[in-house]
């Protein structure tokens, strides 16, 4: 069973945040309120924008705003692990927080959801039909 975890409680823990993306770049500065990172493999330039935006830092990559724009650092453990909401959270508070939440170390889950089956199902619906059909 998974504990409950309050979004506003990690964003005050974490300094709204501020040290959520301090994990996943501890080597820039973050002395001011805007810092550029490089959040993909393919960047010549640092291209994402980390800032301070209604009390929440937020993360941005001007070259892929389709998916990263003006992110909070919850959403970006979520884009960024590959998690369920649910599991960015406690991923989050486990791993990032080094918090205990269910008195064992943080396991991703098994990355087949289940949008992921009834996706497949959906396309394998009507092959097996006009298999059977005569």
């Amino acid at each position: 069973m998974k504990t409950y975890i309050d979004q506003k409680e990690l964003y005050e823990t974490t300094d709204g945040g501020k040290s959520v993306f301090q994990h996943y770049f501890p080597d820039c500065p973050f002395g001011s309120k805007k810092t550029h990172v490089s959040i993909r493999t393919d960047d010549k330039t640092p291209s994402a924008l980390i800032s301070l935006y209604n009390d929440l830092w937020r993360i941005t990559d001007f070259g892929n705003q389709q998916e990263v724009n003006s992110m909070p650092a919850i959403q970006f453990v979520k884009w960024r692990e590959g998690l369920e909401f649910v599991d960015a959270l406690h991923f989050f508070q486990e791993v990032i927080l080094g918090l205990e939440v269910n008195g064992k170390a943080f396991k991703k889950p098994n990355q087949f959801t289940y949008g992921a089956l009834f996706s497949i199902s959906c396309r394998l619906i009507p092959i097996i039909y006009t298999e059977i059909k005569p």
